[in-house]
Formats: structure tokens, C-alpha cells, sequence
């Protein structure tokens, strides 16, 4: 039978258009619990969060599916429940280090402290709002759709630390989640209200295009590890807003110490963003911008709902000052004017451009240009 030419052209457009490739791997990783910062953790407690540190089950199948259609980039990673929460779980950077290139599958780095993050699978020009990397349980009954939005730039020790203690957590909590690592590019002072407020619009783009709308969008702090996964990563909805660090190693886990609001690590819905006009654009540098989110939530009569101390422990890997992150000597000016300008300046003034999209096995990167100061 012979095919006309016009038909070939069609079929060759039709596979080309659409390719599918189904990765079934087995892993039987065993990963050795090595000897924590903090020496002060128990022998009981280090035993007990033997599989934390391991991350991954042995004898599991991860089901890997990547998808490649209508230019639509996708990788769905399947994981079977890690066996339950844990509670209090231990805090250890080193192990945590090599859990994150275990899941890279690539071997531990001769110098920890590089910049390296591992081989990219694939990078996007600035129309890719349809690239996603969505971790979710093997069975139905997933809790929450969750988008991680981390605010970066050149902390790649820190990100590597962060990934591989959190990751297991999410896992463990049935949760599907994807992490959107949204790095400031360029040598302009920080902005992270304008990371942010790029991640959120992002990632709710990337999940409408994909088809997975995402339930809550955990705004986390690079550097904040947290002590129980018994602190649930989700979203109260309603007119609930969840503040989740309430307790932090570097303040001596004193409550809300130092005049705290509702920076670290804060679970919103996209309503609630969205009814905030997210965070401010103004703020150059650190500190400020999360008081000001702070006070939209309450002008928007939304409420802020915090887990007791205890469970709401973080630990804060420490770190110097970054020359492109100074102290923000005018945050009290801008405080006000963000206050007052609440609906003209948020989500509906942000004027970014995505640059770049970097896609990895466990999270994708979204380098942005976030403007200039003025």
C-alpha cells in the first residue's frame, strides 16, 4: 500500500508534535547518615530519622514520566509514601547535602561549596510558562496541589541544603508539589517582593497551563529548615492565611522574636494573593517587605492563623551579609508608601521578565530580571 505524500507530511507532524517516554527505574539507594553539625542531637532521635536522612525508600519504584507535547514540558515523579510522619526530625546539613545529588543521581561534588547545582535537563526561552517538574503520591489521595516559590540568588549551598531536607517532607505529607526556584539575575540590589510576586505568577500560569491548578503557594525562605513534619505544608483557604515559621534557631526560637511578621515561610491561596495585590515592588534590599505584607493582609481583613512554638520550629542556616542584599535604610518610608498604594502596586504593576527557564529531575529555575532601582 503505497501513502501519499500529503499523508506522510501529516504523520510525521503528528509524531513529531507529541512524544511520550515512560522511565520505570528501580532504586535501591542506601544513603549513610553522616555525622550531624549540632553533636547535641540524640542518639534515639538520630536513629529514629534514619529514613529521613535515606530520603528514599529501598526497594521503591519511582516512576518518572516526561512529557513533551504541544510544547509542553512535564515531568510527573511518582513516590510511594515514605512510611508516615515522623515528628520532630533531624536537622543534618551534610546528610541533607548529599541527599539532594542522590536524587540528582549524579556523585557527591569534591567541593561542596561550589556554585554547581547539577546538570540541567533542559533549558527554555522566556515563552516557557508551561515547564513544571509536579512530585505527587502514587495513590489519589493527594491533600493539596502546592506550588514551593523559593526567592535566590547565589545561594546554591544553601538551595542544595534546603532540597534535599525538605523534599522527603512534602513527600511524606501526601502532598503533589511543585518547587519553583526563582533566581534574581543581574547585579541589582535584591528585590524580593518582585521574586515573588514573578514566582507566584509564574507558577500559577505554569499550573493552568499543565492542568494542574495549585491549591496553596508556600512562599520559604531559602535558609529555613524545618524541625517537625508534623507542620503541615498547606493552605487553610477561607480568609486564613498561614504563617508557618514561628520559631527560629537564630533568634533562640523565641516566639515571633524581634518584631517578626510573617516572613520565612508563609502558605497563601491564589485568591488571598491575589486579594493583597501580593507583596510590594518598592523594597530594594533586606528587610521591610514582609511588614508590608503583613499589613495588607490585615487591610484586606484577612487573618493570620500560626502553629504553637514548639511545632513551628525552624532552623536557620546561618550565613554573612550579601554585598547585593544590603540593610534597606529607607524600609520605614516605603513601608508607608506600600500601605497606601496597596491596589496600584503588587501583581498589578509588576513589570519582570523572565529570562530563562532551567528545568531539573526535582525542581525547575526561573531566572529573572527583575528591573532597576530607582
Amino acid at each position: 500500500m503505497r501513502i501519499s505524500k500529503s499523508w506522510t507530511v501529516i504523520l510525521v507532524g503528528i509524531f513529531t508534535m507529541c512524544t511520550v517516554s515512560l522511565l520505570v527505574h528501580y532504586t535501591d539507594r542506601i544513603a549513610v547518615i553522616a555525622k550531624s553539625r549540632k553533636s547535641s542531637t540524640s542518639k534515639g532521635l538520630a536513629e529514629k530519622n534514619a529514613a529521613f536522612n535515606v530520603q528514599l525508600l529501598r526497594d521503591t519504584m519511582t516512576i518518572t514520566r516526561t512529557v513533551h507535547c504541544d510544547e509542553i514540558t512535564v515531568i510527573r515523579s511518582h513516590h510511594t509514601d515514605a512510611g508516615g510522619l515522623l515528628g520532630k526530625i533531624l536537622v543534618d546539613m551534610d546528610s541533607s547535602e548529599k541527599n539532594y545529588w542522590n536524587e540528582l543521581g549524579e556523585d557527591y561534588p569534591v567541593n561542596p561549596s561550589s556554585t554547581y547545582l547539577g546538570s540541567f535537563i533542559n533549558k527554555f526561552n522566556v515563552t516557557s510558562d508551561s515547564v513544571a517538574v509536579i512530585h505527587g503520591p502514587r495513590s489519589s489521595a493527594r491533600v493539596q496541589r502546592i506550588a514551593v516559590i523559593i526567592p535566590f540568588r547565589d545561594r546554591e549551598s544553601h538551595l542544595r541544603i534546603f532540597l534535599g531536607h525538605t523534599i522527603p517532607v512534602l513527600r511524606r505529607q501526601g502532598n503533589a508539589f511543585s518547587i519553583f526556584v526563582v533566581e534574581q539575575i543581574g547585579n541589582d540590589t535584591f528585590n524580593k517582593g518582585r521574586i515573588m510576586n514573578s514566582g507566584f505568577k509564574h507558577a500559577r500560569a505554569v499550573g493552568n497551563k499543565v492542568n494542574v491548578t495549585f491549591d496553596c503557594f508556600i512562599f520559604h525562605d531559602v535558609d529555613m529548615l524545618v524541625e517537625s513534619d508534623n507542620l503541615l505544608y498547606r493552605c487553610s483557604k477561607g480568609d486564613i492565611v498561614d504563617h508557618l515559621s514561628t520559631s527560629v534557631s537564630k533568634f533562640e526560637y523565641d516566639p515571633l522574636c524581634c518584631g517578626m511578621t510573617v516572613g520565612g515561610v508563609l502558605a497563601m491561596t491564589s485568591d488571598q494573593y491575589e486579594k493583597v495585590n501580593g507583596f510590594p515592588n518598592n523594597f530594594w534590599g533586606w528587610g521591610g517587605e514582609d511588614d508590608a505584607l503583613n499589613e495588607r493582609i490585615k487591610k484586606k481583613g484577612l487573618r493570620i492563623s500560626r502553629p504553637n512554638p514548639e511545632l513551628g520550629r525552624f532552623t536557620m542556616i546561618t550565613h554573612g551579609v550579601d554585598k547585593l542584599n544590603p540593610r534597606n535604610s529607607g524600609r520605614i518610608q516605603a513601608l508607608k508608601k506600600s500601605t497606601e498604594a496597596l491596589d496600584v502596586d503588587g501583581l498589578t504593576s509588576l513589570n519582570t521578565e523572565i529570562e530563562e527557564v532551567q528545568m531539573y529531575s526535582t525542581f525547575v529555575k526561573v531566572r529573572i530580571n527583575v528591573g532597576h532601582q530607582q
